[in-house]
C-alpha cells in the first residue's frame, strides 16, 4: 500500500520542466521546419559566419563599417573620421574585404571603399542595436 500512495503523490505533482517539454512538442508546423533547417547548415557556412563575426569583433573595424553606412569613402577620409593611422585603416579594410563586408575600387591613387551589400549594412546596424540594448561591460 505504501508504494501505491507514493506513486499517486508523485503523479499529482508535475515538474515545471514537463510543461516546457509539452509546449515544445506543440509547436507550429512552420516553427518545426525552421528548427530543422538550422540543423541542415553545412560546415562551410558555419566557417563563413565565424569569419564575418571575427571581422566585426574588433571595435576599429566596426567603427569603419559604421562610417561606411553613410556611403563610399576613401581610406584617407576613413582614417581622419576614425582618428586612426592610414596603414592601420588599410589593414582593417583588408580583413573586412576578405570577409566580404567591404568592396574597394581604385581611382588613380585613391582607393574608395563601400559596404558590399545590404547584408553588411544590416550587420553593422544590428551590432550597434544589440550593444545598446544589452547592458554589460566591454572587456577591452
Amino acid at each position: 500500500m505504501g508504494v501505491k500512495r507514493t506513486a499517486r503523490r508523485h503523479a499529482r505533482r508535475r515538474p515545471a520542466s514537463a510543461d516546457r517539454v509539452t509546449a515544445e512538442r506543440e509547436c507550429a508546423p512552420d516553427e518545426h521546419a525552421r528548427r530543422t533547417q538550422l540543423r541542415a547548415i553545412d560546415e562551410k557556412t558555419y566557417k563563413r559566419a565565424a569569419l564575418v563575426l571575427m571581422a566585426v569583433s574588433y571595435p576599429s573595424r566596426l567603427r569603419l563599417l559604421i562610417q561606411l553606412l553613410g556611403g563610399h569613402a576613401t581610406i584617407g577620409v576613413l582614417a581622419k573620421a576614425t582618428a586612426t593611422e592610414l596603414s592601420l585603416v588599410s589593414k582593417h579594410l583588408r580583413v573586412l574585404r576578405l570577409a566580404g563586408l567591404v568592396v574597394t575600387s581604385r581611382e588613380g591613387r585613391q582607393v574608395s571603399c563601400r559596404l558590399a551589400d545590404k547584408n553588411a549594412e544590416r550587420l553593422a546596424r544590428l551590432a550597434l542595436a544589440y550593444a545598446e540594448a544589452v547592458p554589460g561591460r566591454a572587456r577591452r
